[in-house]
């Protein structure tokens, strides 16, 4: 919903977005702060893309310091977006976006978000919980498949 104000070239551009275009999308968690009737998810949409390491934004927030709900809703928007077409790539598969998640517990999301996610796909957790970042993703999509490769 944030994207609402976003210019359809910008949101549908085919190649790299420009530096003023790239300001105008990191904007867009701040869109929706003063519509009244959202305000009760105000700290999810503004803070959804703060980083667990704390090098995302708006404010750089850092592990628990984001809001429980914005390190939910982080996981779950980037799994969307990987597995969605976008103009500029292909949307990855279902067990290359786990895997890329799985990669980034720690770093850009919470390992316990991202731990719950992959169970909800009957994955095994345990490497994220314990904070190592699998290569793979095993359980129903192969075991031990890597998604990059053949």
């Amino acid at each position: 919903m944030g994207k609402i104000g976003i210019p359809d070239a910008v949101l549908r551009k085919p190649g790299p977005l420009t530096e003023e275009e790239q300001a105008l999308m990191r904007a867009h968690p701040l869109i929706l702060e003063g519509l009244p009737a959202l305000q009760g998810a105000r700290g999810v949409v503004r803070h959804h893309h703060e980083r667990f390491d704390g090098r995302g934004y708006p404010e750089g927030l850092q592990g628990e310091e984001i809001p429980l709900l914005a390190r939910i809703f982080a996981v779950v928007d980037a799994y969307d977006a990987m597995t969605s077409h976008r103009p500029y790539r292909r949307a990855l598969d279902p067990e290359e976006a786990l895997a890329e998640i799985a990669r980034e517990a720690g770093r850009q999301f919470d390992p316990r978000v991202v731990a719950a996610f992959l169970r909800t796909f009957g994955l095994e957790a345990k490497e994220v919980e314990r904070g190592t970042r699998p290569q793979t993703v095993p359980g129903p999509f192969g075991p031990g498949r890597d998604p990059g490769g053949p």
